[in-house]
């Protein structure tokens, strides 16, 4: 088989579609939708997010210390989208959107209401790239809708959940778990 090559890229496909929360109830909320999202630990749970240092939301993850990834549904893409193709600078993106914070437990991280499943992150740690700073975020609790939930853990609903990848939205499609080999 012939491979084609196209230079260094990032084409890991596809990324996680996320809507990154910041502020607390007392101070300045905002929210950014990112696709440079991932797992980096089991125990304790520890994600990344990657933002740019130009960003409303960067700024707001340093100065809180505290962060909340909201997993949309494909119902939500219109909002999801422009929560991250307009400023947070000067309007209130919850507002401007229609979408309803509530405040985890444990952080006091805005959170967003309308999204299925939402983890509340206390920073861990910064690391400083070319293009992007990473935040990694101890999951201080993870809130779920009921239709995520079969036995206690996180099930995701086929294809509810968008995910972004060659500049498009792509919806997750079905479990496939049946098509593993036994060991």
């Amino acid at each position: 088989m012939q491979k084609k090559k196209t230079g260094p890229t990032t084409g890991i496909f596809p990324m996680p579609c996320a809507i990154v929360s910041t502020g607390i109830s007392s101070g300045e909320r905002n929210i950014a939708t990112v696709s440079y999202v991932g797992v980096v630990n089991g125990q304790p749970p520890m994600v990344s997010i990657s933002l740019r240092p130009s960003r409303h939301s960067h700024g707001k993850v340093i100065s809180a210390e505290v962060f909340g990834i909201n997993i949309p549904t494909i119902d939500m893409l219109p909002e999801t989208d422009l929560a991250g193709t307009i400023s947070g600078k000067d309007q209130d993106k919850f507002e401007k959107l229609g979408l309803t914070p509530f405040f985890g437990e444990e952080t006091d991280v805005a959170l967003i209401a309308e999204c299925p499943i939402n983890l509340e992150c206390k920073l861990s740690k910064t690391i400083e790239l070319p293009t992007h700073t990473v935040f990694i975020g101890r999951v201080m609790q993870t809130y779920l809708d009921d239709e995520y939930v079969i036995d206690g853990k996180l099930a995701l609903a086929e294809g509810k959940v968008p995910c972004y990848g060659a500049n498009n939205y792509w919806a997750v499609g079905k479990n496939i778990t049946a098509l593993r080999k036994p060991h």
